[in-house]
C-alpha cells in the first residue's frame, strides 16, 4: 500500500496536482491508495481530492440511507 501511495503521489505531483502542502503528509493520497487496493468507496466532504488519485469517492450530501 505504501509503494502504491508513493506512486500515486508522484504521478499527481507531475500533473501539478496536490492535496497538501509540500511540508505536510498527504493523507488523502494514503487513504486513496487504501481505497483502491481494497475496492472501497471513500465518503468525504471533498470527493475531488480522492477521485483525482483514481479512487472511487462520494460527497456526504450525495449519500442517502436505504429505506427502512
Amino acid at each position: 500500500m505504501w509503494r502504491h501511495a508513493a506512486e500515486l503521489w508522484a504521478q499527481a505531483r507531475l500533473r501539478g496536482f496536490q492535496t497538501a502542502p509540500d511540508h505536510h503528509i498527504d493523507w488523502d493520497v494514503i487513504i486513496a491508495s487504501q481505497a483502491i487496493e481494497l475496492g472501497a468507496v471513500v465518503v468525504t466532504s471533498n470527493a475531488r481530492h480522492f477521485t483525482a488519485y483514481g479512487a472511487e469517492a462520494r460527497d456526504w450530501p450525495d449519500i442517502t440511507a436505504p429505506p427502512a
